[in-house]
């Protein structure tokens, strides 16, 4: 495989991985989601991981219900308070806030790189735009880039997020999806699930 190939590859799945993180609707189930999800989790060999995926609700609606609640009590609100806000300066040592100086950082790498936010974006720091970044980058062969992007922007936040997820979701849909952006942003590749 070409190394463009490979490089449009990882940005294909980081965008998709960026979806999965999106809020829940039918055009999203609709569109084979789960059946990439799941082809990715055998790809990998994550049979366990797939095992646990086909325990989600086989109804559409209910699926979709169950997988609303999820996304809202882990990502954007839930008393007595929000599980894991996709927000990398709320992860940081002695964070817990929310637009401070690493977002200020992480919209500073953006920007050195083309990539602008529109307005009434969300915050630079917002996980789904950061792995849409990670795909521009790959697109564009921008390895060290990539790198120095992750080391810098995204690992010294990521880990306590991944251990808010692991710890407090309840459907392993979300689980999974950031298990794999683990797997998928590491300095090193490592065995799977």
């Amino acid at each position: 495989m070409s190394e463009a190939v490979a490089n449009q590859l990882l940005a294909d799945v980081y965008r998709f991985l960026g979806r999965s993180l999106a809020y829940p609707d039918p055009a999203w189930l609709a569109a084979g989601h789960l059946v990439a999800l799941a082809e990715l989790l055998a790809e990998l060999g994550w049979d366990e991981a797939s095992r646990e995926l086909q325990s989600l609700p086989a109804a559409p609606a209910v699926l979709l219900e169950a997988l609303c609640i999820e996304h809202t009590r882990l990502f954007i609100n839930a008393f007595p308070a929000t599980v894991a806000p996709p927000y990398g300066s709320v992860h940081l040592p002695g964070g817990g806030m929310l637009n401070t100086a690493f977002t200020a950082k992480t919209r500073a790498f953006y920007r050195r790189y083309g990539f602008e936010l529109a307005n009434g974006a969300d915050l630079a720091d917002y996980l789904p735009l950061e792995l849409e970044f990670l795909a521009r980058l790959g697109e564009g062969g921008e390895e060290a880039a990539r790198e120095e992007f992750l080391a810098e922007c995204f690992r010294p936040w990521f880990g306590g997020f991944l251990a808010r997820v692991r710890a407090g979701a309840e459907l392993p849909f979300y689980r999974i999806v950031v298990e794999l952006i683990d797997f998928f942003t590491k300095e090193e590749e490592e065995d799977g699930y």
